[in-house]
């Protein structure tokens, strides 16, 4: 918002201007955060027009106009497709970042959450035992995570480790190293490989929970009930 809008007084910004906005990060296929953004303008526009530095709050003409958001949505591809993805992100034809790829490919290996994932510390590693411990203040449960770690998730770690020095964070952002990568960095990543519209990060944890049930006839849900439940 603040590259396009920030600069102009509140009685300058239009709802043309808002548009432009809001439809660039709609196109990112970023609907929810399209929401929140419109939101917050519109909060700031409603303390400008009490405060007499705007006529109107201009984002109420968007009411009912921004694309449907269906939460727990997550576009993923069909498991007769992962071999071509796969590939594809072995090839990294476009030349993405190297740590982006990595976390595109620990994504696939660990099916955690993205936001999971980019906020990853060193402390919570353990090599040794190859297991990674994600403190309950950091999952959507609120309860510690335990993602057991295989040879090849641990070297991506291990590398991961040494690009980021003394950084306690695992995926710092370039821009502003003791703040993690966006969370929008993997998207982008997946865009590049051709998948845009057809795959996000949790479509991985999506299709891991789709191919498990379908080809291992084994529900995630037996982990919190009875072995009698899920018998």
């Amino acid at each position: 918002m603040f590259p396009a809008i920030g600069r102009y007084p509140t009685i300058e910004v239009t709802s043309q201007m808002v548009s432009v906005v809001i439809e660039k990060i709609q196109d990112r296929g970023a609907n929810e955060m399209a929401r929140r953004a419109l939101q917050i303008i519109g909060q700031v526009m409603r303390h400008a027009k009490r405060t007499g530095r705007a006529k109107q709050d201009i984002t109420t003409e968007f009411r009912g106009m921004l694309r449907r958001y269906k939460k727990g949505h997550f576009a993923a591809i069909e498991i007769e497709e992962l071999p071509d993805l796969v590939q594809a992100i072995y090839r990294n034809d476009t030349r993405m970042f190297k740590r982006t790829l990595i976390g595109i490919k620990l994504i696939l290996l660990t099916f955690v959450r993205t936001s999971e994932l980019i906020g990853a510390k060193k402390d919570e590693f353990n090599f040794e035992k190859s297991l990674w411990i994600i403190p309950a203040e950091r999952m959507k449960m609120r309860l510690p995570h335990i993602v057991p770690l295989s040879r090849q998730s641990v070297s991506f770690f291990q590398e991961l480790f040494s690009m980021s020095g003394n950084n306690e964070l695992v995926f710092p952002s370039v821009t502003k190293p003791y703040k993690t990568m966006s969370n929008a960095t993997l998207l982008s990543g997946l865009d590049q490989l051709g998948y845009k519209g057809r795959m996000t990060g949790h479509g991985f944890r999506a299709l891991a929970m789709s191919t498990i049930k379908q080809e291992l006839h084994y529900r995630h849900e037996c982990h919190r009930s009875s072995v009698s439940a899920c018998s």
